[in-house]
């Protein structure tokens, strides 16, 4: 906006002007562009001790990642790929800890936990957390709550641990935290959530990998069937 004095008011520059200042504008972005050819940045000039590519000399390879296979938690190897911090997750809920004191322990986001979880799930090909970690238990990867489990009574409800069961098995879906029927089940476990539950249920023997159903890991393509061959192939009769 220019102020004309001669009007008396403010007004929009005119057309030719506006031309040559974007025509200059275009000028200097080529004049930068030249001399970013003839120079490179400063993240380029640096050195690279690592392995570099045969094309370009200036940039580095990318390296194969190392498989979830050969990192071993509790001694054990990581099935279906769950990774280190999956499982630590996964311990936590066996340990009777809350999403929020995970996250703590851990220093990671509440948002994390989440997601690191629902990752533990599909690869476990399980709906809930408590089937996750009863599907840790029986490849060896957790711990169980062992000092919760030798302060249960004697005499643990038949129905408590049948109800368990049914999570594990996937019969049921997880109760709510505010349902009547939750605080039957935990609290004879003396747990305070189902995933802890299932835990005080395995160290107390109550829970054993028989009662664990074989899961299939959801990332994992399915084999498909092998096509007909063309000389094996019959015609129907009706053609």
């Amino acid at each position: 906006m220019v102020f004309n004095k001669d009007r008396g008011r403010w007004q929009r520059r005119c057309r030719p002007c506006a031309l040559a200042r974007k025509r200059k504008y275009y000028q200097r972005q080529a004049e930068a562009r030249a001399r970013m050819a003839r120079v490179r940045p400063w993240w380029e000039q640096l050195e690279w001790t690592g392995p570099h590519r045969a094309d370009n000399p200036w940039k580095r390879t990318r390296r194969r990642k190392r498989s979830a296979q050969n990192y071993k938690v509790n001694g054990h190897p990581i099935a279906y790929k769950v990774s280190a911090q999956q499982v630590l997750y996964l311990q936590g809920l066996a340990d009777g800890l809350t999403l929020d004191e995970i996250a703590e322990r851990e220093n990671v986001t509440l948002n994390t936990v989440h997601n690191g979880l629902g990752e533990a799930r599909i690869k476990y090909g399980v709906s809930s957390n408590a089937a996750a970690v009863a599907q840790g238990l029986k490849r060896g990867v957790l711990k169980a709550d062992r000092v919760t489990a030798r302060r249960l009574p004697a005499r643990v409800p038949r129905a408590a641990v049948e109800d368990v069961r049914a999570l594990v098995r996937g019969e049921r879906l997880p109760h709510k935290a505010h349902a009547a029927r939750i605080w039957q089940t935990l609290d004879p476990l003396m747990s305070w959530t189902e995933a802890h539950a299932v835990s005080v249920l395995w160290a107390a023997g109550r829970l054993t990998s028989r009662h664990v159903p074989q899961t299939r890991n959801r990332y994992r393509r399915r084999r498909t069937k092998p096509t007909e061959d063309a000389a094996t192939w019959k015609a129907p009769a009706h053609l």
